[in-house]
C-alpha cells in the first residue's frame, strides 16, 4: 500500500468494517491496520464506509469484541514440529487512524458512532 500510495495520486484510503465498538474502533479484515498506518504516515485521509448496524452497543457496557480465529491449516497444513501457527481473521484499526466513517445517517468521527446509532435505531438500545 505505501508502495501505491508513493506512486500514485491517492486522495483517500476507503475500507468497510465487520464491527464498530462504543469507542469507534473498526475491526476489519487482516491488513486493515496497515491501510491505516500507511494512510496516517503519509497523510492520506483514511475512511470506513459501512452500515450503522456494523456498531455493537453490548461494547458500551464492556463487552469486548472478539478476534475470530480460523484454522492453522489454511496458513500451513503440515508445519514442522513445535511450530504453532495463529491465524486471526480479523484486526483492529484504533478511532485515531479514521478519519470519518461513512453511514446511511452520515459522515462523521468514530467516536460519535453510538450517537448516530442511538438516533437512528432507538429499539435496539439495550
Amino acid at each position: 500500500m505505501r508502495w501505491a500510495v508513493n506512486h500514485f495520486e491517492v486522495d483517500l484510503i476507503l475500507i468497510g468494517a465487520d464491527s464498530i465498538t462504543s469507542e469507534g474502533t473498526v475491526l476489519n479484515k487482516i491488513g486493515s491496520r496497515l491501510l491505516a498506518l500507511v494512510a496516517h504516515e503519509e497523510h492520506v485521509p483514511f475512511y470506513v464506509a459501512s452500515p450503522l448496524l456494523k456498531y455493537n452497543p453490548e461494547t458500551s457496557f464492556g463487552l469486548l469484541e472478539k478476534i475470530e480465529m480460523r484454522p492453522p491449516n489454511e496458513i500451513w497444513e503440515n508445519p514442522p514440529e513445535g511450530v504453532h501457527v495463529i491465524n486471526p481473521a480479523f484486526e483492529t484499526v484504533n478511532r485515531r487512524y479514521i478519519d470519518e466513517i461513512i453511514t446511511e445517517a452520515g459522515i462523521f468521527a468514530p467516536s460519535y458512532i453510538h450517537i448516530y446509532f442511538e438516533r437512528l435505531y432507538p429499539e435496539l438500545v439495550g
